[in-house]
């Protein structure tokens, strides 16, 4: 398997022949895929082949490349000035092998051959070709004239295909798919000079679902820098921070042409209307239809509704129960249960995500049960609450009134984070002792259900972290469900706990159970498989 590829395409493969194609490279690269067009005799191509290539590739050809990002290269602008004529490109990354169709093996002279291998080592600068070079051959693996023009849509000859020197977009570009990608080459396409890309932050994510998973702006930027960078070389990249749905497209004089998914269409009248009111010229507003994920898996469609675009969210929806970052490895000593911190919120799903992971065989050891146990007569952490918060916050069978401790505590900041300083320690020392005896009876795993897991340090005492999360306003809706209080006591109870994208910056797994409880048990055992093949 290859990390990254080139695809070279000759005009007779954009139509029928392409998704056969796309279906064979896939399987031999997992990263990066380039997709090129090799004319012998070259001449920049027409606007509308393009286009239709660009559709057929993120389109229609959406469900045949998976996880691959799919570069298709463009022309180069006119103004580039990086010293490179059109003949050559200089890819981020470099491609490691070369797919072209077996359209030589007739080629008696061997002419045709040599003069692609030629084009081809100096438009991207192979030094040598052996090994690099991989024929495909194709069958009766084509789709008829009538299904090409079926997928391209009835409306793709009507439309007006123009370029322009400023082109303008915006969205979230979270987890990059086919979609934003379909989106981004045909503002390229249409962009002369620069290309201006308000990228959603602040207040635009906070309605996202699964906002705790979206990729941070600095992340999501370099990435739309890359790619652009890639597929047109020269064009000037604009990228800015979007905090509310019109953003410069509204403002900007200079701007001639808005690109807007079929979903967010009503949103170019928008754009225009108040253009119209600033006395500034409408923009054209290109509209793309959204891509279709024909192999959506049928879990993430059913809970998003039956929704057929491809989106971010069911992007970010795939990631529950994957590992989100690499397992910083650590020594255990022979036998030693591996150890998964499991932390949320409240109202969050932890505990029925605890029942689901003892149902799979971990062992199950709470830190708050822990927490009522360092509060005896006897423990270490006693003594010291007493000698801190003296003899009032006592019983009269001498029993600490843990509300009467709680009243003290959460009415000065400084006394609750003396509490914790006393209190965390002991729990730790009981969870390790938890630990050990579970190691004796034989355990592989043990979860250590802790809410303050990150805040008290003891994920330095666990292997990895797993952070159950539900949106704030679910958590309100089960704490007002559960707890009987009013909505402001809920919000104070949520605001009072680090948030939940704080705690994913820490999260090796993430696990929501905002749906129903079979997706919920889907997630648990996608962990658990993932678990048991790590350790």
């Amino acid at each position: 398997m290859f990390r990254y590829g080139l695809l070279v395409l000759s005009p007779s493969c954009l139509r029928r022949k392409l998704p056969a194609l796309l279906t064979q490279v896939s399987q031999e690269v997992n990263g990066v895929l380039y997709v090129d067009i090799y004319e012998p005799d070259f001449v920049v191509q027409r606007v509308r082949s393009l286009y239709e290539l660009l559709v057929h590739v993120y389109g229609t050809g959406s469900s045949k490349i998976g996880e691959l990002d799919v570069r298709v290269l463009l022309p180069r602008t006119l103004t580039a000035n990086d010293g490179c004529t059109e003949e050559v490109r200089n890819l981020v990354k470099s491609p490691e092998v070369a797919f072209v169709r077996d359209v030589f093996e007739n080629d008696q002279s061997k002419v045709g051959l040599l003069k692609f291998k030629k084009w081809l080592t100096k438009r991207f600068q192979f030094s040598d070709l052996d090994g690099k070079l991989k024929y495909l051959k194709l069958g009766d693996e084509l789709i008829s004239e009538g299904e090409v023009q079926k997928q391209l849509g009835n409306d793709l000859n009507d439309t007006c295909l123009q370029t322009y020197k400023q082109v303008v977009l915006g969205g979230t570009f979270d987890h990059m798919h086919s979609g934003h990608r379909l989106l981004l080459a045909v503002g390229s396409l249409l962009c002369e000079q620069r290309i201006t890309i308000g990228l959603s932050e602040g207040p635009l994510l906070e309605k996202k679902v699964l906002k705790e998973l979206i990729e941070p702006f600095q992340d999501r930027k370099s990435n739309l820098q890359e790619f652009l960078k890639d597929v047109k070389p020269g064009l000037e990249h604009n990228i800015i921070p979007l905090t509310d749905p019109v953003g410069p497209a509204g403002t900007d004089p200079e701007y001639q042409c808005l690109i807007v998914s079929k979903e967010t269409e009503k949103g170019g009248f928008v754009v225009n209307d108040m253009r119209e009111k600033k006395g500034l010229n409408p923009l054209d507003v290109h509209v793309i239809d959204v891509v279709i994920e024909k192999d959506m898996e049928s879990n993430q469609g059913r809970h998003h509704h039956g929704e057929e675009k491809m989106s971010s969210t069911m992007e970010r929806q795939k990631l529950l129960g994957k590992l989100l970052q690499p397992v910083a490895r650590k020594e255990r000593a022979h036998g030693h249960p591996y150890v998964i911190g499991l932390t949320g919120g409240i109202a969050s799903g932890k505990s029925s995500v605890c029942q689901r992971l003892r149902g799979l065989g971990a062992a199950v050891i709470s830190c708050d049960q822990l927490g009522h146990q360092a509060y005896t007569p006897g423990k270490k952490a006693y003594k010291e609450i007493i000698e801190n918060f003296g003899n009032g916050i006592l019983t009269e069978e001498k029993n600490i009134n843990r509300r009467a401790l709680g009243s003290v505590v959460f009415a000065d900041k400084a006394k609750l984070t003396l509490l914790n300083r006393i209190v965390w320690p002991e729990i730790l020392l009981q969870a390790q002792a938890e630990i050990a005896r579970y190691a004796e009876e034989g355990f592989k795993v043990c979860i250590l259900d802790a809410a303050v897991l990150l805040e008290a340090g003891w994920d330095k005492a666990t292997d990895e972290v797993w952070v159950t999360f539900v949106p704030e306003n679910e958590a309100v809706t089960r704490i007002l469900s559960r707890d009987g209080i009013s909505e402001e006591q809920a919000l104070n109870r949520i605001k009072s706990q680090i948030s939940n994208e704080e705690r994913m910056k820490k999260a090796n797994v993430a696990i929501c159970t905002l749906w129903e409880p079979e997706f919920t048990q889907e997630q648990v055992e996608r962990a658990w498989r993932s678990l048991i093949e790590r350790i």
